[in-house]
């Protein structure tokens, strides 16, 4: 799934609408359909002491030069403003363009619009977007409550953490796919065709993760061997592949753990259960710009060497 295909109409709207809340809680008067001297259409106009013109970042290709030739001559403040769903289009080197033209990056959250100094190193841009990103999603975790009741909203959580986290090297994800007889739902599938890194090295060619199932189990308690069980069962050398990650509110217990062992001895399905606090402790080794899949490679390393 291309991030077009990914982020709907229905994303963009919701964010154009989410800024424009914002901008005006922080004081802002908003006018829709701004359009600079050089033709460059901005979302909003916002002015309060001084003016800022704010055009959403879209999966549109921002690289080309004629995006950048078109901000010349602009007598507002040009900036990009974004949800974390799309900081991944954020490169290196599209930051350095956005530094070099004096371009604010306005990372926003439910709750604030985040104005980022231009004038700061690129490594500083990045960093600032990561403690705004960490902070939206410690702050998602602990709002939504172990139960049946936000299931859909755990749900999405994770989506957000792993599409932060890891995309790239992994792609889009398909969001509850059918199998072709519509007899299975699972939760999130992320293609991985990474060419390098844990991803590739690890996932898809040690443990045949050309796809990486991704479960999400919103519960009070641990999970069972039945909801274990379920997960293996999407697991196989003709489907998704043999890697798939389950995600519960609570570590599992010891029974799971050895039918855990013993799937992967027996079948060599590599079926990982991670926990909120295995969530948080990524979530902390992103935000100081370490790899979170160290945590994930810790939950690998737990299952090959029970194996006696």
């Amino acid at each position: 799934m291309t991030i077009s295909e990914w982020y709907s109409n229905s994303h963009e709207k919701a964010d154009l609408q989410l800024c424009e809340t914002l901008l005006k809680q922080e004081g802002f008067a908003v006018s829709i359909g701004y359009t600079s001297t050089t033709n460059l259409k901005f979302s909003f106009l916002a002015k309060k002491q001084h003016q800022l013109a704010i055009r959403l970042l879209t999966p549109d290709p921002l690289s080309e030069d004629e995006f950048w030739k078109k901000l010349k001559g602009i007598t507002p403040h040009p900036s990009l403003a974004f949800n974390s769903r799309l900081s991944n289009l954020l490169t290196p080197s599209l930051v350095k363009k956005a530094q070099l033209h004096g371009v604010r990056l306005c990372p926003i959250t439910d709750s604030k619009i985040n104005i980022i100094d231009p004038t700061l190193s690129v490594d500083q841009i990045q960093s600032q977007i990561r403690q705004v990103e960490s902070a939206k999603l410690r702050n998602l975790l602990h709002s939504c409550k172990p139960g049946r009741k936000q299931w859909r909203l755990f749900e999405d959580i994770c989506e957000e953490l792993f599409n932060i986290l890891f995309i790239p090297p992994l792609d889009y994800p398909q969001v509850q796919a059918d199998t072709i007889l519509g007899i299975r739902r699972r939760d999130l599938i992320y293609p991985n065709r990474s060419s390098s890194g844990f991803w590739s090295k690890e996932v898809q060619h040690r443990y045949k993760g050309e796809y990486v199932l991704l479960e999400c189990k919103n519960y009070r308690k641990p999970i069972s061997k039945k909801e274990f069980d379920q997960g293996l069962g999407y697991l196989g050398p003709n489907g998704l592949g043999r890697f798939g990650i389950i995600v519960s509110r609570k570590a599992i217990e010891e029974k799971v753990r050895v039918l855990q062992m013993v799937n992967w001895s027996n079948s060599k399905n590599m079926l990982l259960t991670l926990s909120e606090q295995n969530l948080r402790q990524m979530i902390d080794l992103y935000s100081k710009g370490k790899d979170p899949t160290r945590i994930i490679q810790y939950a690998i390393d737990k299952v090959r060497t029970a194996v006696p």
